[in-house]
C-alpha cells in the first residue's frame, strides 16, 4: 500500500483537483490521508463531500493550526503504507505516477524515487518543464540544489524510522533579523527532510525524467519572497547542517544564482 500525506490549509479553490489526481491513479492501492490545518474556508465540506464517495480517503481536523511539519508529522504516524507520498493541496499528479515510480523502485532497487514537473500558474495554464538531471543523486550534491520537488516523492516508509520534519530553530540574532525584515518563519523543511535522508547514506534513489506532477507556482511565490527563501536556507546550513557562516553564506549564494539562471532560462 502507498499512504498518500497532504496537509491542507485554506486551498478550497484546489484541493478537489489534488484530490481526484490522487484517487485516479492506475494503481489503487493507496490511502489519501489529509491532515487539515484548522482551515476557515470551504476545504473541510469538500473533503467531507468526497469522503462519502471514496473509502480510501481519511481526514485528520486540527481545531487550531499547528503548522505544515506538524500535519505532515502526524500523517507520518497515521500511515499505513510500505511507501508513502506527500502532495501539496494545489499541485496535481499525473494519473499514472504512482505506477510508474513503484515499478521503477522494483527495477533499479531503490526506495527513493523523484520525477521532474511541469510548472502551472493559478488558473492551471501550464508552463516550463522543470528537469532535475544530476550525475550522482547524493547529499553533497543535494546540498547544491533541491533536485526532489517534494509533491514528487515517493519513500519507502522504513527509510524515515528515525527521520522526521522539523521546524528550523534560529538563535536570537537571526530572530531579531527575522523581526526586522518581517520574516515569519523558516521555510523549506521539506528541503530539511531530505537532506536527513540522503544524508544517512541509506538511500538508493531512481528519478524518473518524466514531469509527472503539476507544480502550481502562486504569484507571491516570486520576487517578493525570494529573500525569505534564501535565508531560510542560510539558517538551514547554519543551523541544521553545522556550517560555519563563510560557507552557509556560499553554498546559499550559490542556490540563488542558479535559481537566477533556472528562472531566466
Amino acid at each position: 500500500m502507498v499512504s498518500v500525506i497532504m496537509p491542507n490549509y485554506n486551498y478550497a479553490r484546489y484541493i478537489q483537483q489534488s484530490i481526484e489526481s490522487v484517487l485516479a491513479q492506475t494503481y489503487t492501492n493507496i490511502e489519501l490521508i489529509i491532515i487539515d490545518d484548522g482551515s476557515t474556508d470551504d476545504s473541510i465540506k469538500i473533503i467531507h463531500n468526497l469522503i462519502a464517495k471514496n473509502y480510501r480517503i481519511k481526514v485528520i481536523e486540527n481545531k487550531l493550526n499547528k503548522g505544515v511539519v506538524e500535519c505532515r508529522n502526524l500523517g507520518i504516524e497515521q500511515a499505513s503504507g510500505m511507501y508513502l507520498c506527500f502532495i501539496d493541496p494545489d499541485d496535481i499528479w499525473d494519473i499514472n505516477k504512482l505506477k510508474l515510480q513503484l515499478e521503477a523502485l522494483k527495477k533499479y532497487n531503490g526506495n527513493l524515487c523523484f520525477t521532474d514537473i511541469q510548472i502551472i500558474d493559478t488558473d492551471g495554464v501550464k508552463g516550463k518543464i522543470r528537469k532535475h538531471h544530476y550525475h550522482e543523486y547524493s547529499y553533497n550534491n543535494l546540498l547544491k540544489r533541491n533536485f526532489i520537488p517534494h509533491s514528487t516523492l515517493l519513500v519507502q516508509k522504513a527509510l524515515l524510522e528515525n527521520i522526521r520534519y522539523e521546524d528550523i530553530w534560529v538563535n536570537s540574532f537571526q530572530q531579531w533579523i527575522m523581526n526586522k525584515l518581517v520574516i515569519k518563519k523558516i521555510i523549506h523543511e521539506d528541503y530539511v527532510l531530505l537532506l536527513k535522508i540522503f544524508k544517512t547514506k541509506n538511500v538508493q534513489p531512481v528519478h524518473l525524467s518524466e514531469p509527472l506532477v503539476l507544480y502550481r507556482v502562486h504569484a507571491n511565490n516570486y520576487s517578493g519572497s525570494y529573500f525569505k527563501k534564501f535565508w531560510s536556507l542560510y539558517c538551514i546550513y547554519r543551523n541544521t547542517q553545522g556550517f560555519n557562516f563563510v560557507k552557509s553564506v556560499f553554498f546559499t549564494l550559490r542556490i540563488a544564482i542558479l535559481a537566477s539562471i533556472k528562472n531566466l532560462s
